[in-house]
């Protein structure tokens, strides 16, 4: 649950209840590729105060010996961080490579099943050069597979993804 301890015009700071921790926002999670450990997850929470991170389930699902890792210790243990665990979904992946071969419901389980505090639906990455109806379906089937994450995700928090492109009528209507 998602708690406003103040409020200044429209900006809120609050506190975020997760399964491993509260995270206070406004927060910077940094991001952690779970192949390249340049700096490991746990010295971001000891070393330098990071309570909470963002690392990409779609790596971890489809590199078959950090998948087995999560599946069988968990997402936590596996990248050794006590704190809070936010992940994406291959949205990313799919806007830099061409379609990713999985579903939302696919991804939406595994990172359920990995122990993620907040999941990540499979959205749809909206491009600038995209024309308005292009973009309005994209959020359209975004804000269908975020309803349905909802309801299958259990205990895990859902990221509710903003996209729009360049109409502020279309992001406003997303978030």
């Amino acid at each position: 649950m998602f708690e406003i301890t103040k409020r200044d015009g429209l900006a809120r700071i609050g506190k975020l209840e997760t399964r491993h921790g509260v995270l206070e926002t406004p927060a910077l999670l940094p991001v952690v590729n779970p192949k390249i450990n340049t700096v490991t997850p746990r010295e971001l929470y000891d070393e330098f105060g990071f309570r909470a991170l963002i690392t990409n389930s779609y790596i971890i699902k489809n590199t078959p010996d950090l998948k087995a890792k999560a599946e069988e210790v968990g997402l936590h243990e596996m990248l050794d961080f006590p704190g809070v665990i936010m992940t994406d979904s291959g949205t990313f992946q799919s806007y830099m490579y061409g379609e990713v071969e999985v579903t939302n419901d696919e991804m939406v389980n595994f990172q359920k099943a990995i122990g993620t505090d907040i999941g990540t639906v499979l959205d749809i990455f909206t491009e600038p050069n995209w024309t308005k109806e292009r973009t309005a379906e994209a959020i359209r089937v975004t804000l269908e597979r975020t309803r349905h994450a909802c309801d299958i995700k259990g205990e895990m928090m859902i990221n509710g993804v903003g996209q729009g492109s360049i109409f502020p009528d279309l992001r406003e209507e997303c978030a």
